[in-house]
């Protein structure tokens, strides 16, 4: 399954073992989109789909990450990064 890269708790695959019993871990070497990581979940059927649905409960829990663009004049640009 995917996640979305954002999610920086490294933690929580750990947790997610100790409380279903699959073992939870992220695939850096997949394919994916650069706001996109793999996440390999593997056990008995029952604890691979607890861990399942906890890891879709961490992304449903995620605040959108809102991206806004605006234009400055160059003479102002000094006084925003300094």
């Amino acid at each position: 399954m995917t996640i979305p890269a954002q999610i920086k708790n490294f933690h929580f695959p750990f947790q997610i073992q100790q409380t279903t019993g699959a073992k939870v871990n992220f695939k850096d070497d997949a394919p994916t989109s650069d706001d996109e990581r793999v996440v390999r979940i593997s056990g008995t059927h029952e604890s691979a789909q607890q861990a399942e649905v906890q890891v879709r409960k961490i992304i449903a829990e995620q605040p959108p990450i809102i991206t806004d663009t605006i234009t400055v004049p160059d003479k102002c640009i000094g006084r925003i990064i300094g």
